[in-house]
């Protein structure tokens, strides 16, 4: 299911949900659970298509390794989506209708004929649009009915996931390349691309100051600086660079809701420790 992946789920999340008013840790309970089972459904899904990129990248060892099987991998994807999309139905319809639109989108995203995932400026967006503006809005409505209000501030979450999203995909150009998947780091190139990330960080900046979204202003100024170096020292330093970003964007949700911290700590230290025993990879 990704814990470390899912950080950057969990927190827009936990924005949008502040961000129209919501307070009570409580009531976030089933739809934590919600989006949680959203992300890892879609995670499995994705690494069930991308298992020569996998190899050839020599990461998410899981699959590749056989460590889970194919049908096990599917039952996981079939029973999260299924929990996903009964608990937004069970919470709202708009939340159902955003759980089943974040779901379809999953699909098309990883799995033929569409498989999005390949087809460069079409992958951009639909990060930006599902990891960013859709994630917000589930958020919203917790307390809140989608509103003109609501779709605005979720603007600059789609430039800020779009260029993160990008910054993910470099470090893993030359796996890519060899299996054909035509990422837009693939298409474009690591410098251009670093450069077309760059620009993606200012217009969050932008979006972020106008909409006053103050926690994608600061994490904007931190991946300008981040970032900036990295089109010319390369893959490690994009590694480096794309974990801190989601740290520091996660520990500005973790200031407003304590509790998160109680489950994305763990998280980390879960998978760290997964990774050097089980899979023997050195987890820094």
């Amino acid at each position: 299911m990704r814990p470390l992946l899912l950080i950057p789920i969990w927190t827009p999340f936990l924005f949008g949900y502040y961000r129209s008013g919501g307070f009570k840790s409580g009531e976030l309970v089933l739809p934590f659970l919600m989006i949680t089972a959203l992300g890892g459904g879609g995670f499995i899904l994705n690494q069930i298509f991308d298992i020569e990129s996998d190899r050839a990248n020599r990461k998410l060892f899981i699959l590749p390794r056989g460590y889970v099987s194919l049908n096990e991998a599917w039952i996981g994807v079939v029973i999260l989506d299924l929990i996903a999309v009964i608990l937004g139905l069970l919470h709202s319809w708009e939340m159902g209708l955003l759980t089943t639109i974040a779901v379809i989108m999953g699909i098309i995203y990883s799995a033929p004929p569409l498989a999005l995932k390949n087809r460069g400026i079409l992958a951009l967006l639909e990060n930006g649009l599902g990891h960013g503006c859709i994630i917000f809005l589930m958020g919203w409505v917790v307390t809140s009915d989608l509103s003109y209000t609501s779709l605005i501030l979720s603007i600059p979450y789609f430039f800020a996931y779009s260029a993160v999203y990008l910054a993910t995909t470099i470090p893993d150009l030359k796996g890519d390349h060899q299996s054909h998947k035509r990422t837009l780091a693939v298409l474009l190139g690591s410098k251009i691309s670093g450069i077309l990330i760059i620009l993606l960080v200012l217009m969050a900046f932008v979006s972020g100051y106008i909409a006053w979204e103050i926690e994608i202003v600061f994490t904007a100024i931190l991946a300008f600086i981040l970032y900036l170096p990295a089109i010319f020292l390369g893959r490690k330093w994009y590694l480096l660079a794309n974990k801190t970003v989601v740290l520091f964007f996660m520990a500005f949700a973790a200031y407003l809701f304590n509790f998160y911290f109680i489950i994305a700590i763990p998280a980390i230290i879960f998978t760290l420790l997964y990774n050097k025993f089980r899979l023997g990879l050195n987890p820094f």
